[in-house]
C-alpha cells in the first residue's frame, strides 16, 4: 500500500510541472489544437464544444498575458480575437453576441498596440467590429462607420504578419468586407451599390474557393437589373451544386455555415429558376 501510495506521488510530482509552468508556447499551441475541434456554426453545440472554446479563449489569453517575445504576444491575441469571434457568431442571444464580438475586436487592438505595421490586427478588429455593428443594428452603429473603414484602410494598406499584402487576409477578407459595409449601409450614410460590387468582385475573382466571397458578391449582384439577378443565380446553383465538405477542405467548418447562408439566400431569390 505504502508503495503504491510512493508510486502515485512520483507520478504526480513529475506530472505537475508540466501542467503548472506551461510556457506561453504550449499554452497558444493547445488553445489552437482545441480550436481545431470546434465544430459547424450551429445552434445545438456540443457542452464539449463550448468548453473547449472557453478553454481555448483562456489558453491564448494566458498565453499573451505572459509571454515575453513581441511576435508570440501578437499571435496570440490575434488567435484570441479568432475564437472570441467565432463564437460570437454561434451565440444565440444577442448580448452574448454583441460580449464576445467586443471581445474580439478588444484582443485585436491590442495586438495593433504590440506592433502597428502589421496589417492583420486592423483586419481582425474589422471584422469583429462589423460583426458587432450587424448584431447593434446599422442605424443604432451609424456613428462606428468612420472607425470601422478607417480600419479597413489600415488592413488594406499595410502587410499581413506573413508579408502578404493585407488586402489578400483572409481570402480578401478587407474587400469582402468593404462590399458587405457599402451594401448595408443606408445611402444617406455613404452606402454605395456600386463600391459594394467593385470591392466583392475583386474578392470574388481572386479567392473563390472562400464560398462567402461568393454569397456576398451574389446578394448585391442580385440588387440589379434583370441581366444581374440572372447572373447571381447562375453563380449561386453554381456553388451550391458542390460538397461543402470538400469545396475548400481547408476551410471545412466555416465553408458549412458559408453554404447554409447561401441556401437561405437563394431561397429569397425568386427571379431565378425552381
Amino acid at each position: 500500500m505504502k508503495k503504491t501510495i510512493a508510486t502515485f506521488m512520483l507520478m504526480l510530482a513529475t506530472a505537475l510541472p508540466s501542467i503548472a509552468f506551461a510556457t506561453p508556447e504550449e499554452d497558444l499551441a493547445a488553445a489552437q489544437k482545441l480550436y481545431e475541434e470546434r465544430q459547424p456554426f450551429s445552434e445545438d453545440q456540443t457542452t464539449e464544444s463550448w468548453a473547449n472554446l472557453k478553454q481555448s479563449i483562456e489558453l491564448s489569453e494566458k498565453a499573451a498575458a505572459e509571454a515575453t517575445d513581441e511576435d508570440l504576444k501578437y499571435d496570440a491575441f490575434i488567435f484570441t480575437s479568432s475564437v472570441y469571434y467565432f463564437r460570437g457568431i454561434l451565440r444565440e442571444k444577442k448580448q452574448d453576441r454583441l460580449d464576445d464580438f467586443t471581445s474580439a475586436l478588444e484582443s485585436a487592438q491590442k495586438a495593433s498596440q504590440i506592433n502597428d505595421e502589421y496589417a492583420d490586427a486592423y483586419y481582425h478588429y474589422s471584422i469583429s467590429l462589423a460583426r458587432w455593428a450587424e448584431t447593434k443594428g446599422v442605424l443604432e452603429s451609424l456613428k462606428r462607420k468612420g472607425e470601422l473603414l478607417d480600419n479597413l484602410e489600415l488592413a488594406t494598406s499595410k502587410f499581413s504578419k506573413e508579408g502578404d499584402l493585407g488586402e489578400a487576409l483572409d481570402g480578401y477578407g478587407p474587400y469582402r468586407t468593404l462590399g458587405r459595409v457599402y451594401f448595408k449601409l443606408p445611402g444617406f450614410a455613404g452606402g454605395s451599390r456600386t463600391k459594394s460590387l467593385d470591392y466583392l468582385k475583386q474578392a470574388y475573382d481572386n479567392a473563390p474557393e472562400f464560398a462567402l466571397n461568393i454569397v456576398y458578391y451574389v446578394d448585391t449582384l442580385y440588387d440589379g437589373n434583370s441581366s444581374e439577378k440572372a447572373e447571381a443565380c447562375r453563380i449561386i446553383d453554381e456553388l451550391l451544386a458542390n460538397d461543402p465538405a470538400t469545396y475548400n477542405p481547408d476551410r471545412t467548418v466555416e465553408t458549412t455555415q458559408d453554404f447554409r447562408t447561401a441556401q437561405e439566400l437563394r431561397a429569397k431569390m425568386k427571379h431565378c429558376n425552381p
